[in-house]
């Protein structure tokens, strides 16, 4: 390998914060790279652990540059690198993650087949804290099969082209995290993304990784989307949330109490809160909800009186939905509804923005809030049951995603044509596990009051 390039064609940027377990393991990955125009730079992010001097051990005779500074967070460290680096092409490997001794080869290689595109990405393993493979993770073939493009590159190991980080003014200072989603709408917006379908970098599971934290890269996400669609035209959008009279202990179970508040009020609380619904409607059967509704938010909310026989539990929401479009006509010239329910009190109302901001990006006809279910399912063939996944596998087209949060946003022309809530253009939203938990038992009332007294207790 030749470092002594001045001009170096790759840049890798090893970015380390307190991981000096594995520093020795990421830097060896990116000298031992059988791609030989490489440079590589070491910024270590104020690390307070023996990160130091195990820098100064590895970097000794090698042509490595390293930048000690105080502790910047991610999004400014991305940004120093690119300064601080010369490549063509320019890649990041966190400290506790390393890379295929083919990695750059065959990620340049696919670079090199087309000017137009700006990013490429490869499949990867998950690794333990011992680099023991727990599994591959398989990515669809963006050149052959991917229309929709929600889905994300992993944020570090995807190789950018210079010219566009510059081009698009580089990462957004103003995000603390989710820097590959901020690049990631970038690119599609106005370039070309591809993929290597090998596995070729390992990233570590372990408990202090970033991405433990979903609840906050989540809330991260929406303001990114909301950003990137702030000069999209606006739409206009209202809810509807059904609400039965169903019964718990001989009480209305969307009136119990939930925190300091009913369940029904947070339903709605989180609707009106969205900065992108105009209208919020509550279509329910019930005189002694419609009560409560028109003496805590007669003028917030519009409240529909629905048919009783449209309340039935074997009965669609579709009818639910017509009755409400029959009986506002003001409501024809909206451009999507949101169908959400009152089992889901805890979800956060940023996901109903979000979920817009998606609609504006990838012109969904429907969105459907989920959770990425890794519980392992079975089969029966006659024989007895076998999962269906391999624990050694984990391949982006038979990952199962869950329906949950109760969040559907529906384009209205096209429900009004096909009377569908899901279509073939559906995208999915993913939401944290607070706002997944459902409640529509006496169990999870009393967990979901369990876990607003614990938050209550952290403030």
């Amino acid at each position: 390998m030749n470092n002594s390039n001045p001009f170096p064609l790759v840049s890798i940027y090893v970015l380390n914060h307190n991981y000096s377990q594995y520093l020795k393991c990421a830097i060896d990955s990116c000298l031992q790279q059988t791609y030989p125009n490489i440079e590589i730079l070491l910024i270590d992010d104020g690390s307070t652990d023996d990160s130091s001097s195990i820098i100064d051990s590895l970097t000794v005779d090698k042509n490595i540059k390293v930048i000690k500074q105080q502790n910047l967070g991610l999004i400014k460290s991305c940004n120093t690198a690119i300064s601080h680096t010369h490549g063509k092409y320019i890649l990041r490997l966190d400290a506790d993650d390393y890379l295929h001794k083919d990695a750059i080869k065959e990620l340049v290689r696919k670079m090199e087949e087309d000017e137009e595109i700006v990013l490429v990405f490869p499949n990867y393993w998950e690794v333990d804290i011992n680099n023991t493979p727990i599994r591959e993770v398989q990515r669809f073939n963006f050149d052959t099969e991917v229309t929709l493009f929600n889905l994300p590159a992993h944020g570090a190991v995807t190789l950018f082209r210079r010219d566009f980080l510059i081009a698009i003014g580089g990462y957004d200072e103003s995000f603390s995290r989710q820097d590959g989603y901020f690049i990631w709408l970038k690119a599609i917006q106005d370039y070309k993304v591809s993929n290597v379908t090998k596995p070729l970098f390992y990233y570590r599971q372990h408990p202090v990784s970033l991405s433990s934290d979903k609840a906050s890269l989540l809330h991260t996400r929406t303001q990114i989307l909301k950003k990137h669609t702030s000069t999209y035209p606006d739409l206009k959008i209202f809810s509807i949330l059904p609400v039965r009279e169903e019964k718990l202990n001989g009480e209305i179970f969307a009136l119990q109490p939930l925190g300091s508040k009913l369940l029904i009020d947070w339903a709605i609380e989180s609707s009106l809160a969205s900065s992108s619904i105009q209208k919020t409607i509550v279509s329910t059967e019930s005189n002694s909800i419609i009560e409560y509704l028109k003496k805590n938010y007669d003028n917030a909310l519009i409240i529909h009186k629905r048919k009783p026989e449209n309340a039935y539990n074997n009965v669609g929401l579709q009818n639910t939905i017509d009755e409400v479009l029959n009986a506002r006509l003001e409501l024809a010239d909206y451009d999507y509804f949101f169908l959400h329910s009152v089992d889901y009190p805890l979800l956060a109302s940023h996901f109903f923005d979000a979920a817009v901001s998606l609609a504006k990006i990838f012109h969904s006809t429907s969105i459907v809030s989920t959770v990425d279910d890794e519980s392992v399912f079975y089969k029966h063939d006659g024989r007895g049951i076998f999962p269906l996944e391999k624990d050694e596998l984990r391949v982006e087209r038979d990952i199962l995603y869950r329906k949950s949060g109760g969040v559907n946003l529906r384009l209205l022309i096209d429900y009004v044509n096909n009377k569908k809530l899901l279509t073939n253009q559906t995208a999915n939203l993913d939401i944290d596990q607070s706002s997944s938990l459902k409640v529509n038992s006496q169990l999870t009332l009393e967990l979901a009051n369990l876990y607003i007294k614990k938050l209550n207790e952290n403030k």
